[in-house]
């Protein structure tokens, strides 16, 4: 959740005008990447992100990553409400982030994982759900200026298994519902949807705090199937079908 300076900036814009990776899919099955790059938001343990655990069995299949959301923090810099960053990446290159995952969400706009919550887990009423961030700050920290930032989340949510893995699903759609967390510039949650400086999961709106312990594994985004209406003769062709079987079978029992 760190704020981007100068230097992030243009690396922000340069990375924006370049096209994301073609689909995503993070398994978390390879030992040597571990987490890769996947943290949660502590705000009194560090203010570029947490490493999530990274679990080496167990997962669906193989590896996967956890949260004891006891470790995790509301991030009060940008919003009041209850919110809790559990899994989240960098869309671009930066110094405290070296490992880094673009999506293109206009195209890559389903997202599916497996999500798992040990036995008294509670989620306090709120939503798991995807968030799209953006915080840079052209004149730096001690600048005058003040940072812009857009936050928003999806208000869609979904529920963990408990002590099982559920495959969940998200679709993405940029007109939404998307919720405002905050917004100082003239941006919408559309116009961070093609890599977006910050992405994840969350946990949003409850009224209180989320507790337990949240596994995720095999976060995939993926074009959205399209719906592909049947041929103009092929309903007739069906009826027709059924009409002739309604025929044999009265005929049939005719004969009985």
């Amino acid at each position: 959740m760190r704020q981007a300076g100068p230097v992030s900036a243009l690396l922000l814009g340069l990375a924006a005008a370049l096209p994301a990776e073609a689909g995503f899919f993070e398994g978390w099955d390879d030992p040597a990447l571990g987490n890769n790059g996947f943290y949660y938001f502590n705000e009194l343990a560090s203010d570029i992100g947490v490493p999530m655990e990274w679990v080496s069995s167990g997962g669906d299949p193989g590896g996967f990553v956890r949260l004891d959301l006891a470790n995790g923090s509301q991030w009060s810099a940008i919003t009041s409400m209850r919110n809790h960053w559990v899994a989240y990446a960098y869309g671009f290159f930066d110094a405290a982030h070296p490992v880094y995952h673009p999506v293109d969400l206009s195209v890559d706009n389903r997202l599916t994982f497996s999500m798992s919550a040990e036995a008294g887990f509670d989620l306090g009423g709120a939503l798991v759900t995807l968030w799209l961030g953006e915080w840079v700050d052209p004149d730096g920290e001690t600048g005058p200026a003040p940072p812009q930032v857009s936050f928003f989340y999806l208000d869609i949510g979904v529920t963990p298994g408990v002590d099982a893995w559920a495959d969940l699903l998200i679709d993405i759609d940029p007109a939404g519902p998307w919720v405002t967390l905050t917004n100082n510039q003239p941006k919408t949650a559309a116009d961070l949807l093609v890599n977006p400086q910050q992405w994840g999961l969350g946990i949003f709106g409850g009224s209180a705090p989320p507790t337990g312990v949240l596994a995720l594994d095999n976060l995939r985004f993926a074009p959205r199937p399209a719906n592909v209406p049947l041929p103009a003769p092929l309903p007739l062709l069906l009826a027709g079908l059924g009409g002739l079987v309604l025929i044999r079978h009265g005929a049939a029992v005719r004969r009985s």
